[in-house]
């Protein structure tokens, strides 16, 4: 199993440069962010949070 999925791995970096993997990554990253963001502000308030 443990084979298989380094098989799949390989793939995938052979498949997706590295670039992409780290832009999709980022983009994942900020829309986690703006879910983060958008819970605290639906439980605190908007006041409440700092600008930014």
């Amino acid at each position: 199993m443990k084979g298989n999925s380094h098989f799949i791995l390989q793939l995938l970096r052979r498949t997706f440069p590295t670039a992409a993997l780290v832009q999709l990554f980022v983009v994942a990253l900020v829309l986690f962010a703006y879910r983060v963001k958008f819970t605290l502000v639906s439980c605190f308030g908007e006041e409440r949070l700092p600008n930014g």
